[in-house]
């Protein structure tokens, strides 16, 4: 392009007023509307109930969430004469980062096109793809202009590749959708800012209009090579927007020790309040990854909180699942940098990364130990209550974490694949060697879960790939899984 030409585009680009991703809510008072297009019969309470959490990790965190994905969908059971497989039973996603494509995807498309995703953006060049779209003379005009930033390449990428201009509302009207939550950071207050129906009420925005890709990007702006993903609160002048409840009760003048009995609830809702009232006019979002970096705090609630509409509270509550599992998929890397054997002081972009890095890591080990540490307290609860006599809550909770620390490290090929699979680098691009080791890793990790496999015992599950079975029963025949998974509530 020409300079004059291209100084042209860049002042009428200049010239533009500001636009944003999302829009008002308008006609209708809620986005409660989604969970209505898709009319899924109520499943059976005692057909697993899956909760997944999938972290963040650019293709490294995709990738190894499709094979898990791919591995619950050829793992088969038979229940009241029909075959079913455990990918049918999966309810909730709460998903961060690189692993929101993947969520974002099974949410949209299903478990039939799974390996779609594997074709059309796991074995591309997506990264260089991306860098040379971002170094063309076109987006260097359109980045000097108000209404596109260096997040919005990778949301377009997404979309091209991916998602195919489809929005939220497409999303919900899949027949048995779960419900997929994708996060992000909230950068004014560092909480966890989820793509879902009641936060977006709270920004008075309507969510089924938002593109997928916009979510997922939200979810995977990596502070520093990405700019944030502004959203605008369109708060202002909403009087038909329905009133929240919970909200109201927490904050009600005479509940004046809801803050001293539970300050996480509180703090929440006073910050609902500030979006309600339009205190917070924008909302400007980072990867989800530096507030909980593999989705626990939203998988949580939608598991023991009142905040969304189809949450399983009520579910657990009146003994509608009575076969809770919850998986939790981090692909967190831990690549030797060789900082620990030089004595030379680290350069200022080894500062960054570790600024950025050790955070996230830290984050994500504190969200695990507080998955693992409710749901233990939740186990318990459930155990005084059958003690009692009540028939509430689930008769069997499995609780497993697929994490590349949890190889036997007493086997050299585990250790080498562990060592492996954990240098490979945080990128948008995977090579086909890293894809095989994933695919590996994902198939041992999850076979030698003492919880999965008591699972499989359970209901009786095969896997109709055969070289998978087969290495299932040599895990089982070398392995006592007795007594290591405390999967059953009775008292």
């Amino acid at each position: 392009m020409p300079r004059l030409e291209l100084l042209f585009v860049v002042l009428v680009l200049g010239a533009c007023a500001r636009e944003f991703p999302n829009q008002a809510l308008t006609g209708r008072p809620s986005n409660d509307y989604l969970y209505q297009l898709a009319q899924t019969p109520e499943p059976d309470p005692n057909r697993p109930y899956i909760v997944m959490t999938f972290s963040g990790g650019g293709a490294r965190a995709s990738a190894l969430t499709y094979d898990v994905l791919e591995l619950l969908k050829h793992a088969k059971y038979n229940w009241k004469g029909e075959t079913h497989s455990l990918v049918e039973d999966v309810r909730v996603i709460s998903s961060v980062s690189g692993g929101s494509v993947t969520a974002a995807w099974f949410g949209l498309k299903g478990p039939d096109h799974l390996e779609e995703l594997n074709a059309d953006f796991l074995t591309q060049p997506n990264m260089g793809e991306m860098i040379a779209t971002g170094l063309s003379p076109v987006t260097l005009a359109r980045l000097a202009g108000p209404n596109y930033a260096r997040i919005d390449i990778l949301r377009e990428y997404l979309d091209e590749k991916l998602f195919k201009q489809a929005t939220y509302r497409d999303m919900y009207s899949r027949p048995g959708v779960p419900l997929v939550i994708l996060n992000a950071t909230d950068m004014s207050t560092g909480d966890v800012f989820d793509f879902t129906p009641e936060r977006f009420d709270d920004i008075c925005s309507d969510l089924g209009a938002l593109p997928l890709a916009t979510g997922v990007a939200s979810s995977a702006a990596f502070p520093v090579a990405l700019t944030p993903m502004t959203l605008k609160n369109w708060s202002e002048g909403c009087t038909q927007r329905k009133p929240d409840k919970n909200t109201d009760v927490i904050l009600r003048k005479d509940n004046t020790q809801i803050r001293f009995v539970n300050p996480s609830d509180f703090m929440q809702a006073q910050r609902v309040q500030r979006m309600r009232s339009n205190e917070e006019e924008y909302v400007h979002l980072l990867d989800g990854g530096l507030a909980d970096n593999i989705g626990a705090t939203s998988a949580l609630t939608s598991l023991f909180g009142l905040r969304y509409s189809n949450d399983a509270v009520f579910k657990l509550n009146t003994g509608k699942i009575k076969n809770l599992v919850v998986i939790a998929v981090n692909a967190r890397s831990d690549a030797d940098t060789g900082l620990d054997t030089r004595s030379s002081t680290p350069g200022i972009f080894s500062v960054i990364g570790t600024v950025i890095d050790a955070p996230i890591d830290s984050a994500s080990r504190g969200s695990m130990t507080r998955l693992s540490d409710r749901l233990g307290e939740f186990r318990t609860f459930v155990q005084d209550l059958k003690a009692g006599g009540s028939n509430d809550g689930p008769d069997f909770l499995y609780g497993m974490q697929i994490d590349f620390d949890q190889f036997d490290i007493t086997d050299q090929d585990q250790l080498k694949l562990r060592h492996s699979v954990k240098n490979i680098a945080t990128s948008w691009s995977i090579d086909a060697t890293g894809l095989t080791e994933l695919n590996q890793a994902a198939e041992t990790l999850l076979l030698q879960h003492a919880c999965f496999q008591a699972l499989a015992k359970q209901l009786n599950v095969t896997f109709d790939i055969p070289a998978v079975e087969s290495h299932r029963q040599a895990v089982l025949a070398r392995h006592n899984f007795s007594g290591f998974c405390e999967s059953s509530t009775q008292p």
